[in-house]
């Protein structure tokens, strides 16, 4: 496997970039080093490799794991965490308590993505996690990787309802999933995920918990890490409030079958700083905009009164 991209971006915090579907710059995992070594998601089921082989890049050894943090259940970041498992056989997998009988048996997750979830290929990567290696949060719970050195578990629902962030003590810092967004900074490019599960006022809700936190630092997966907080979370708000009133005012005039479409013209013109990242602003402005049309239109569909 040629060398990966993986290089401390804070003291004693690692990034990995697992390149999803091939696309650099696009899907990161972490590891925290302290007395206890912790993976901030799995990353991709496809990209579980990628992820070891930085790890040993690194200098560290798998089986040297105590954690695996999850932001969500998500493919994207958890999907790996079975095979991962396999060689980190101390480690506990930390997930929400709605996402952990997922992890323990992945069947009816991997139904949940249509005809694609029957891919014998795709069954055969995303591999169960044992159930005594999982743990279960809901938010408030603090882990200790050593002196100083604390994880505390954060609530992030409404991008999914088992979304939650990791707030690191050490840095002030946030791991905080798909919970803010994709956020490209050079770009100046902040795009909302809806998916399905979606709740838009847990969204902003949540937006709004985070922006309240003490942090100098946000983690992304979707990508890299980012201090200047305030400016972001602004931002975000704006974005994922902005996002939610087009989709809703599209629902609402009877024209939620437009609403993927309405979108994807939307993605396109705000994400054109990212044109000439070609697979990257296809997947954005693809596959990401159908999952989030799905997801805004369950929830409005869910919030409007029936008969």
């Amino acid at each position: 496997m040629p060398q990966v991209e993986a290089f401390e971006v804070a003291k004693d915090v690692f990034q990995i970039d697992t390149k999803l579907l091939s696309i650099p710059h696009f899907c990161a995992v972490y590891i925290i080093k302290g007395e206890k070594l912790a993976l901030m998601d799995s990353g991709d089921h496809t990209t579980a490799d990628t992820v070891l082989a930085g790890i040993r890049q690194l200098g560290f050894q798998p089986q040297d794991f105590s954690y695996i943090f999850c932001s969500h259940i998500h493919l994207d970041h958890s999907g790996a965490a079975g095979q991962l498992i396999k060689q980190m056989p101390k480690a506990q997998v930390v997930v929400h308590e709605k996402g952990a009988r997922h992890l323990a048996d992945p069947s009816r997750l991997l139904a949940s993505y249509g005809s694609l979830g029957g891919d014998p290929a795709l069954q055969a990567l995303v591999k169960p996690v044992p159930p005594n290696q999982i743990t279960s949060v809901k938010g408030g719970e603090t882990f200790s990787l050593g002196k100083d050195k604390n994880i505390q578990v954060v609530a992030t629902p409404g991008h999914s309802p088992h979304s939650v962030g990791y707030f690191y003590d050490q840095h002030k810092g946030l791991f905080c999933g798909d919970s803010v967004g994709v956020y490209l900074a050079e770009e100046k490019v902040l795009m909302p995920v809806a998916a399905p599960g979606y709740d838009h006022e847990l969204a902003l809700q949540s937006l709004k918990t985070m922006a309240a936190l003490p942090l100098e630092a946000l983690f992304f997966p979707h990508w890299s890490m980012h201090k200047n907080v305030k400016d972001i979370f602004k931002f975000a708000l704006k974005q994922w409030g902005d996002w939610g009133a087009f989709a809703e005012g599209l629902f609402k005039a009877g024209k939620a079958d437009q609403i993927e479409g309405k979108l994807r013209e939307r993605a396109r013109q705000e994400l054109k700083a990212v044109q000439n990242r070609k697979s990257f602003f296809e997947y954005l402005t693809g596959e990401l905009v159908t999952l989030s049309a799905m997801g805004y239109t369950g929830y409005f569909s869910r919030k409007t009164p029936q008969g």
